[in-house]
């Protein structure tokens, strides 16, 4: 189990720098102005076939049973990714008195 676990985070740590590399600079909302920050939530939980990073999550809802149009169920699915994946490297910083940061901190730091 150790061994998917790692090939696990290995895959998603590369998978970030990719898409670090080459995710467009959406920029933040105006946070004073509440039609963009309502405007937002809908546009990045919108689902759209055909883009892999879609595809990956709706396979995921798929698969949780999971309802993509409820909010909460995002919510709970993202926690349970960052359970599977972070809890360890959480407890391990936190252990070791290191805050946990930011991810890109994190990954440079690797606790």
């Amino acid at each position: 189990m150790t061994a998917r676990k790692h090939d696990a985070s290995t895959r998603f740590w590369n998978l970030v720098q990719k898409y670090e590399s080459v995710a467009p600079d959406t920029g933040d909302p105006d946070w004073n102005d509440p039609s963009s920050v309502l405007l937002r939530l809908p546009l990045s939980c919108s689902i759209v076939p055909g883009n892999p990073l879609d595809d990956a999550i709706a396979l995921a809802f798929a698969k949780t049973a999971f309802d993509v149009r409820d909010p909460l169920q995002w919510k709970i699915l993202l926690g349970l990714f960052c359970i599977a994946h972070f809890w360890q490297l959480a407890e391990t910083c936190s252990a070791q008195g290191l805050d946990t940061g930011t991810i890109r901190e994190t990954r440079q730091r690797r606790c």
